[in-house]
């Protein structure tokens, strides 16, 4: 009997071979840029962190050591527990890393009131809460320095509780987003190259008889 063949041109399977290509090619590329956006935010980190600690440690030695900017009176009181502490959470309750950010500040609070030499007056914020206590009869430089150690750990935690918020808020999604997408369509395009490459051979009854039964249905 008469048989019917069904052969996929080259020019089709080629073309589905070069889409597959591109999309490998598409996967390469946006691995490199995703490395990049992480190298760069991880040295941004470095930086940050760095800026932070020393920044922190200076406002804290000047509140322990002086009567820092009296003449700003309360303003400047808040403006320091702000950056000591840090910003008030915009959620209630805060999240996990807020809580923890809060947290560390107030240690950090406490440490520089443990060491405010003696004779420093207590500073009050805007709404009249004291915010950097009155120095301790008996802190002299000498408790200042042995309890250095201290207020140094005590920066160390806040800064990372303020680098883990910071990282929270870098959102790579849209990296694993165009991953799952483009291996989803990897795996369509195989499928249909997998049918393509499929020749099929059949005998002309059968194809009458198909094509009846298609009519049929009409």
């Amino acid at each position: 009997s008469l048989l019917v063949g069904c052969a996929t041109p080259p020019e089709v399977k080629q073309s589905m071979v070069t889409k597959d290509q591109s999309y490998a090619e598409n996967k390469r590329l946006m691995e490199q840029y995703r490395e990049l956006v992480m190298n760069i935010n991880q040295r941004y980190g470095h930086w940050n962190r760095f800026i932070k600690n020393s920044s922190l440690m200076d406002l804290a030695l000047k509140w322990a050591t002086t009567n820092p900017e009296a003449e700003k009176g309360a303003k400047y009181v808040q403006i320091s527990k702000r950056l000591i502490v840090g910003e008030e959470p915009e959620t209630d309750p805060p999240s996990e890393t807020e809580a923890r950010r809060l947290k560390h500040g107030e240690v950090v609070l406490a440490a520089i009131n443990k060491i405010r030499l003696n004779g420093l007056p207590e500073r009050k914020d805007e709404q009249g809460v004291v915010i950097f206590q009155k120095g301790g009869e008996s802190n002299t430089m000498d408790h200042l320095v042995e309890n250095l150690p201290s207020l140094v750990a005590a920066i160390d935690d806040k800064v990372d509780a303020d680098q883990a918020v910071l990282a929270q808020a870098i959102d790579m999604s849209p990296f694993d987003d165009y991953q799952t997408n483009l291996a989803a369509l990897r795996r369509i395009n195989q499928v249909i190259r997998n049918y393509l490459e499929i020749d099929v051979t059949v005998k002309s009854e059968d194809i009458q008889e198909l094509a009846e039964g298609v009519r049929s249905l009409r």
